[in-house]
């Protein structure tokens, strides 16, 4: 990968300029596997996500298990799974119109991922990728959501905020973000069932150093409460295989409240 590092600089100062990028001589096989530079899935492109994550200089993490992925930079923490239209961009949810794909054991994702977080088109010419600053997405709305302008407005719909272990009291429809450290290198990990009446937006685990193999995380979920009333949420920490194996529980209530209440 150094010749990626090497490239990585030239590719700051094009972006600054808004010209079109060439990165040339990208390799062609990530660990022995012969890599497609694009793939054509439904009327939409695919590329490798690790190779141009290498050209742009951001850490990879893997996890086999549950077949997702964290980029890193210094400002940027972007994490998506396979078949898993919710990415999560610096904990925030975004929805793309098509899942990242995994072909061949490579990992692949739609033009839109790479246009909407990074700002880039992508294309490809004589096997070599022309990647292309973009003011704004040139990506399609996603069809399932359309919401209106003053819809989008409302900060309710816009702030996550923290759900604590214990009582907490919000407004239906706001955002809720559940924060648990894990490390599903031990075989324990986090499991819930939510009950009727909240949305789940985002299941998402994110390493804390993305570098290192078995690294111990964070895992979070960003909820939201569709209609008034008073919701209990029970996390074991257990052995998936082993429903009997619980080590820890920890209890989450939330009163969800009109939103009319805020005019009273």
């Amino acid at each position: 990968m150094k010749r990626s590092k090497f490239i990585f600089p030239i590719l700051l100062t094009l972006i600054s300029c808004n010209s079109l990028i060439y990165a040339s001589e990208l390799p062609t096989n990530i660990n022995n596997t012969q890599v497609i530079p694009a793939a054509t899935y439904e009327d939409n492109t695919f590329f490798p996500v690790r190779i141009l994550n290498d050209l742009l200089g951001h850490k990879l993490s893997w996890d086999p298990a549950t077949k997702s992925t964290v980029l890193q930079s210094a400002d940027l923490t972007v994490a998506l799974s396979v078949n898993n239209t919710e990415i999560l961009v610096n904990q925030v949810p975004v929805t793309l119109s098509k899942a990242p794909k995994l072909i061949d054991n490579v990992l692949y994702a739609p033009a839109e991922f790479w246009s909407k977080v990074f700002n880039l088109h992508v294309s490809l010419q004589d096997n070599e990728f022309i990647l292309t600053p973009t003011e704004e997405s040139t990506i399609p709305p996603n069809k399932t959501e359309t919401p209106k302008p003053e819809e989008t407005e409302k900060p309710v719909q816009q702030t996550i905020l923290p759900l604590f272990e214990g009582s907490n009291t919000y407004y239906t429809g706001q955002q809720l973000i559940i924060r648990l450290d894990e490390n599903p290198s031990t075989g324990y990990v986090w499991q819930v069932t939510f009950p009727e009446g909240l949305q789940v937006i985002s299941d998402h685990f994110v390493p804390n150093k993305p570098e290192v193999a078995d690294s111990p995380g964070e895992h979070s979920w960003v909820i939201k409460a569709t209609k008034d009333g008073t919701y209990t949420m029970e996390f074991k920490k257990l052995r998936p295989s082993t429903p009997d194996s619980v080590i820890d529980t920890k209890t989450f209530k939330l009163k969800a409240k009109p939103t009319t209440a805020l005019q009273n």
